[in-house]
């Protein structure tokens, strides 16, 4: 859970794994290309809840099991949100999930990618970006 004690941390630690926007909107501040041990860690440091979601989207600990139970470890990236230290609902969200323009996926990982990830608002293939708003 993230506090105002630890939200640097939490932050820091968001730069670490993943590309950072340099801005806060309406108090979040985006992120994208989040690598899943970046969620590993994360979630070991309790600033990212496994029980999280964005609206429909999985939860945490669904994304880090599908992910896991289909070897997509280095080929599917996380993007979403952080909110900012003073507001009460302070949180690291995951929107969705990408990939590089350079990833390649087999027939049989799309097809497990298309079916978890059923529902989702925006779901492009090539490159991979799937977004629940």
């Amino acid at each position: 859970m993230l506090t105002k004690n630890n939200w640097q941390k939490a932050f820091d630690m968001l730069n670490d794994y993943a590309t950072v926007d340099d801005k806060f909107y309406g108090g979040v501040c985006s992120y994208k290309f989040l690598s899943f041990e970046g969620v590993k860690k994360l979630v070991e440091n309790k600033y990212l809840n496994l029980t999280e979601r964005q609206n429909y989207s999985p939860m945490v600990k669904s994304w880090i099991k599908f992910i896991e139970n289909n070897n997509l470890q280095d080929k599917v990236l996380f993007h979403g949100y952080i909110v900012e230290k003073d507001r009460f609902d302070r949180r690291i969200s995951i929107e969705g999930i990408q990939a590089d323009v350079n990833t390649k996926f087999s027939k049989d990982e799309l097809k497990s990618i298309t079916d978890f990830c059923y529902g989702a608002d925006t779901f492009k293939v090539s490159p991979l970006y799937v977004w629940w708003d």
